[in-house]
């Protein structure tokens, strides 16, 4: 994408178990792209909204109806839409790694100029 000009700055945001691995050795920066990812590239990322606040329909499905990371910055998104367009990419990745630190290891790569 980037050699075809796809896109003038990329942002990604991945969740997986270890999904700090696949940006370790990638130079986001010289593709013009920045990276948040759920955790390093050791450790697992943990499920929220599990047993007993899975409820749907008043049932208890025993699973986890989320991820952390994910609905953590989505709901932070959700909740937060007129801060966000003076709020830089560190700053939002400082509040996501704040709130699931309990947990997982949120990390970041790439592009000091995008995340700036």
């Amino acid at each position: 994408m980037h050699s075809n000009e796809m896109y003038q700055e990329l942002v990604i945001f991945l969740e997986a178990c270890e999904s700090g691995s696949i940006f370790k050795n990638i130079e986001l920066d010289k593709v013009n792209a920045w990276a948040l990812t759920a955790t390093n590239s050791t450790s697992p990322s943990y499920g929220t909204y599990c047993y007993p606040h899975d409820l749907i329909n008043g049932e208890n499905l025993y699973a986890c109806l989320g991820d952390l990371f994910s609905v953590t910055w989505m709901e932070y998104l959700e909740n937060n839409k007129k801060a966000l367009s003076s709020m830089s990419l560190k700053q939002f990745y400082e509040i996501i790694k704040d709130r699931v630190s309990s947990k997982s290891q949120v990390q970041h790569f790439g592009s000091q100029d995008i995340e700036n």
